[in-house]
């Protein structure tokens, strides 16, 4: 015995399961469609990203150029002027000993001191190539050789106070370079406390040139 009704019902459940179906189909079809484009998408993200970030940053230094800028300092034309002028006062005080000693002879203090002079001009270039400047080309005269030993003593001394007067006033102005600060204290240290001395005791007949009696 058969029922139309339960055809008609199985009918209808199919007609539901098939369109269940149908919607889990454009579902999955959706979904798929999502994960296809997704690296698409994100890929444009970066790509976006990467277009934002400005172009005017700077360059990073090439290996050379960061070792060029921790070697040494920035040039300062100002400084420049103050270690020039400061090796031409030791250059003047060579060359006026260098003088008296082609007039008078090898004779102390002026050979021991001459060679101080000479340490104390390495010294000066040796600290302008520290800072980027290039002092080394100052060439001064000195002063010519006086007649007697005596008048060339008293012209040393006259020539160390200046040198002590100069320093006096670039230590003013060389307070933001604590390592040109101590080279200058030094130096005026050496013409004060040594040179200056004995160049006083010399003119003074204090101390005998070689031994002898003041000339």
């Amino acid at each position: 015995m058969s029922y139309p009704w339960r055809a008609a019902s199985r009918g209808s459940l199919l007609l539901v399961a098939l369109a269940v179906g149908g919607l889990l189909s454009a579902g999955c079809g959706t979904q798929e469609g999502t994960l296809d484009t997704g690296p698409n998408t994100q890929v444009q993200g970066q790509t976006t990203l990467r277009k934002a970030i400005p172009s005017s940053l700077p360059a990073p230094l090439t290996s050379s150029e960061a070792a060029t800028n921790t070697s040494i300092e920035v040039a300062d034309p100002t400084l420049d002027a103050i270690l020039r002028r400061a090796l031409e006062q030791e250059r003047y005080s060579e060359a006026t000993y260098r003088n008296i000693l082609r007039t008078f002879g090898s004779r102390n203090p002026f050979l021991a001191i001459t060679e101080s002079e000479v340490q104390h001009g390495r010294t000066l270039e040796a600290l302008g190539a520290r800072y980027g400047q290039d002092i080394g080309a100052t060439d001064v005269l000195g002063e010519p050789a006086p007649k007697t030993m005596t008048l060339a003593c008293q012209l040393a001394a006259k020539v160390e106070t200046e040198t002590i007067s100069l320093y006096d006033g670039l230590l003013l102005r060389v307070t933001s370079y604590p390592e040109v600060t101590r080279e200058f204290q030094n130096l005026r240290a050496a013409s004060a406390n040594s040179h200056l001395t004995a160049f006083q005791s010399c003119a003074e007949g204090d101390l005998g040139i070689n031994g002898g009696p003041p000339q």
